[in-house]
């Protein structure tokens, strides 16, 4: 047959929910790497952020430049730690169809 295209967001899902069920279409392709991969890349910013801002400034925590390059190295510390792990989350979503 001919190849289908989408017309919207709303049609693709349908046409996942129709081919694969709503179950293993919709929620299930790289769902556990994806949670994973959140819960962690979280946890890690949340809990690295104090311990960081006291570092970069130990007299004055609540400035502006303070809390921004706090935020800007947990982030780019978390996104390259857990590389790994979205590469892992895509290669599951793209494995199960």
């Amino acid at each position: 047959g001919h190849p289908v295209y989408q017309t919207g967001m709303f049609s693709c899902m349908r046409q996942c929910a129709v081919e694969d069920g709503v179950l293993r279409g919709l929620y299930m392709p790289g769902l556990t790497a994806t949670l994973i991969r959140a819960m962690t890349y979280t946890a890690f910013r949340v809990g690295a952020y104090p311990t960081v801002r006291d570092r970069v400034a130990p007299g004055d925590p609540d400035s502006l430049p303070t809390k921004l390059l706090s935020g800007a190295a947990t982030g780019g510390m978390a996104s390259a730690v857990f590389c790994p792990v979205d590469m892992v989350r895509i290669r599951l979503q793209a494995d199960s169809g």
